[in-house]
């Protein structure tokens, strides 16, 4: 989303970017069965098979998964099985953001609170540009930290392009060919237009029916405005 752009780049270098440029993040949760590892590296080529470029290094990313399943307007939820999900491991650059990912689709979050002990969040839901969405038990939960791998070449919408997580630690390594590549078909969503926000139906979030006369409201929300603090966010 622009929200990492932004805050990647200079006003200058955002600038220059073409109309249709994207850009590629990777986030990797830690696996600690096996062999230590301590970051990973982030190869890059346009053939599936061969010609892969290491293009960058990531730590691994603050990991949970939901403890139960949330509603749309839920705002506070737990995680079990966590993994390096610690308070010192968040960035505090503009906001703390968390991305829920289930059989619904992806979610952003901003997270407001966050109890070590309990694994417990409070959260603002459905920030930049994503949606509240209604997540079942056992969703992914990765806070998004800029120690993450990047691409930091500028690529195009349409672009083709394949990408390996290779582990890096002591002892045996990870195979070549034991990586799996994960196939990305790029179409610049750092520029595309941010869905309205707290979008309700007579004054309330997902009524189950409306009678009557019908109003619409809607706040306002865009890619320019979401950059400065974390309360415009949501």
């Amino acid at each position: 989303p622009y929200w990492i752009v932004y805050f990647s780049l200079s006003e200058a270098e955002r600038n220059a970017l073409p109309e249709d440029y994207a850009f590629v993040g990777s986030l990797a949760t830690h696996n600690y069965n096996g062999g230590f590892t301590y970051r990973y590296d982030l190869l890059q080529s346009f053939s599936e098979e061969n010609n892969y470029t290491d293009i960058a290094d990531g730590d691994y990313t603050p990991t949970g998964y939901l403890a139960a399943s949330i509603s749309k307007t839920a705002t506070s939820f737990e995680v079990v099985s966590a993994v390096d999900l610690f308070e010192e491991n968040f960035d505090v650059t503009g906001a703390v953001i968390g991305l829920i990912q289930s059989a619904a689709g992806e979610e952003l979050i901003s997270i407001e609170t966050y109890n070590e002990t309990e694994l417990s969040f409070t959260v603002k839901r459905g920030v930049l540009d994503t949606v509240p969405l209604q997540h079942a038990s056992g969703a992914l939960l990765m806070i998004l930290t800029s120690a993450a791998a990047q691409d930091t070449t500028t690529r195009l919408a349409g672009d083709l392009l394949y990408y390996k997580a290779m582990p890096v630690g002591n002892g045996a390594a990870l195979a070549f060919e034991d990586a799996s590549a994960e196939e990305i078909t790029l179409f610049s969503r750092a520029s595309r237009p941010y869905p309205p926000g707290q979008f309700k139906l007579n004054g309330e979030y997902y009524p189950d029916m409306v009678f009557g006369e019908v109003v619409v409201s809607w706040a306002h929300r865009d890619r320019l405005l979401q950059t400065v603090t974390e309360n415009n966010l949501a």
